[in-house]
């Protein structure tokens, strides 16, 4: 199946962006290791500390193959060595995993993709990771919101953090029960906005709004089954856009993709952006947010 050139995903966001739908950027792990916050931006590293933290043993084969199971296998041996209640142990999960991330995100500065935030060609960011670092700074901006929490920069910008974010530690989703939670918090949301859009009450500075009628750019972002925030984000705005006329969305990778899932990409209403190696994801991300 042939992949997008830089050329034609360039041109597609830009006309887009003419007819006001300007992308919104999407960011995995990938972004943290480009901006080298550390250990901790691989979910595994981050489970082995959680573990360590719990004082439990780690499975190193169950972080491979299932990650968020990982966690609750890792609560409920908690729960048996302390005999407290497990609600107890996730919320120092929780509380730690946001120490570790915020030391980590007060190291990190990337002024290129900082800059991107208040770019022109970006409506807003939504980030799968558990800080908005590298575009808001520690303590800078405002954050809101429980279900999709966002931090909203000095400039008006908004950076949406739809796995949680350090500075609300009861936010942060670690495990299947909490990734279930999230998915059915996105699905109300989305329904609510169907609605308010059909009795035309629908504003346009809604988590549901960016992702749903601007193109989404996915950067730093793995494909792995069990990452459903990123299939749910696709499948949702592909049922949205199928019956009419709207932006495809771009997922840039420097990884060859198998014919599967560059397949089910496709279906998804997503075209495939191969470039040649990691800086070249991210160059290709900066020069899109670039004013024409």
């Amino acid at each position: 199946m042939p992949h997008l050139s830089i050329a034609e995903a360039s041109e597609s966001l830009q006309r887009s962006h003419e007819q006001g739908r300007t992308a919104v950027f999407v960011f995995g792990s990938g972004l943290l290791k480009h901006c080298r916050f550390g250990p901790f931006a691989d979910w595994a590293t981050l489970m082995h500390e959680i573990a360590s933290h719990l004082r439990v043993d780690f499975d190193s084969e169950l972080a491979a193959c299932h990650p968020t199971l990982l966690f609750e296998s890792l609560l409920v041996r908690a729960v048996q060595r302390n005999g407290d209640a497990a609600h107890k142990r996730e919320e120092a999960a929780r509380q730690h995993t946001a120490e570790v991330v915020r030391a980590a995100a007060s190291r990190i500065e990337c002024p290129a993709l900082r800059n991107l935030v208040d770019s022109i060609r970006c409506r807003s960011i939504v980030t799968l990771n558990y800080t908005a670092a590298p575009f808001v700074r520690d303590g800078e901006g405002t954050l809101f919101g429980e279900e999709v929490p966002c931090i909203e920069t000095p400039s008006g910008k908004r950076v949406w953090c739809p796995h949680g974010n350090e500075r609300s530690p009861t936010t942060i989703r670690l495990g299947v029960r909490g990734y279930s939670r999230t998915i059915s918090q996105l699905e109300c949301l989305r329904e609510n906005y169907q609605k308010a859009r059909r009795e035309r009450t629908a504003g346009d500075r809604s988590f549901m709004h960016d992702v749903l009628e601007s193109p989404l750019v996915f950067a730093g972002c793995g494909l792995h089954e069990a990452e459903w925030t990123l299939w749910w984000l696709l499948a949702s705005k592909a049922r949205n856009s199928a019956k009419h006329d709207a932006a495809r969305n771009i997922y840039i990778t420097a990884r060859d993709l198998n014919a599967t899932k560059s397949r089910l990409l496709e279906a998804m209403g997503c075209d495939v952006l191969r470039v040649e190696s990691h800086a070249r994801v991210w160059e290709t991300v900066a020069m899109f947010s670039e004013k024409h």
